[in-house]
């Protein structure tokens, strides 16, 4: 058939001579790709860079949304002071105590200066 044919051999040997060489090219072309891929995963993806919420945010964020509307946050040098907008209720100062308190904070009476007042942390000053 094909390999008794006049230039069958030949052809035939050529076509093998071909196939090995382009074996040797795929199998350097494969050892390159494992090479580059072992030196993308082994680089550390540089991690994000968290900024630590200002410290408004990260006591307002302690309040649901309802009570957050109603009050008023201010920084100071070493307190957060909390105010509320409108009278609040009962219900609603007792909600707003009980998570100043959870935070380390108090209630200061002073009429209508009155204000709730949270101590910052090293966490929240920064």
């Amino acid at each position: 058939m094909g390999a008794t044919s006049a230039g069958g051999p030949k052809i035939l040997m050529d076509s093998k001579e071909a196939l090995l060489i382009f074996c040797d090219a795929l199998d350097a072309a494969i050892v390159q790709l494992r090479r580059n891929l072992n030196e993308a995963v082994s680089k550390e993806a540089p991690k994000p860079q968290i900024l630590p919420l200002p410290v408004t945010e990260q006591v307002a964020s302690k309040f649901p949304e309802d009570l957050r509307q109603l009050l008023g946050f201010e920084e100071k040098e070493e307190w957060m002071v909390i105010r509320p907008k409108q009278f609040l209720g009962s219900d609603n100062f007792s909600q707003v105590a009980t998570i100043v308190h959870a935070l380390g904070g108090e209630y200061v009476s002073a009429a209508k200066l009155s204000h709730f007042r949270v101590p910052k942390t090293k966490e929240t000053a920064k």
